[in-house]
């Protein structure tokens, strides 16, 4: 019974790590730009382009970004 609970959580992981299809950024990135508005204290919101990240931005958040970070 093991064996199957493994397989199960391994798959279900390869499955949500997979991009999700149809994906389109909100906002293009332009590194150069970014570098040159950042500044210390800014909070950056990322959006994730695969299965899981869909999931915690609709289902967690209910936000549009999935991770975020403080500069």
């Amino acid at each position: 019974m093991k064996w199957i609970l493994d397989r199960l959580g391994r798959l279900s992981a390869a499955y949500l790590q997979r991009p999700s299809p149809g994906y389109e950024p909100l906002t293009p990135a332009d590194p150069s730009a970014l570098q040159t508005s950042i500044r210390p204290g800014d909070t950056l919101l990322i959006e994730g382009r695969n299965r899981i990240s869909g999931i915690i931005k609709y289902l967690h958040t209910f936000d549009l970004v999935s991770r975020r970070t403080l500069c």
